[in-house]
């Protein structure tokens, strides 16, 4: 389990649920660029992988379920 401060795409996020504070993971509803097939997605050409501060974001280890913008430490 992680348990260090985020010093990469989480930066600045945490669980803000007083009783876990965990730093990761997290899910976080995404917008990416794929090249799409009739048969399914090429997974090597997801790019641009981003969310914004609405975006759903659920803590992993304890369920909290909230927004970006409430995992923001600072």
């Amino acid at each position: 389990m992680f348990d260090g401060p985020n010093n990469n795409v989480l930066v600045g996020m945490q669980c803000p649920n007083a009783d876990c504070e965990s730093f990761a993971p997290l899910r976080i509803d995404v917008t990416a660029t794929a090249d799409v097939y009739d048969d399914g997605t090429d997974p090597m050409t997801f790019t641009d992988v981003d969310w914004e501060e609405g975006s759903f974001c659920k803590c992993m280890t304890c369920g909290f379920l909230g927004t970006v913008r409430e995992f923001h430490t600072a």
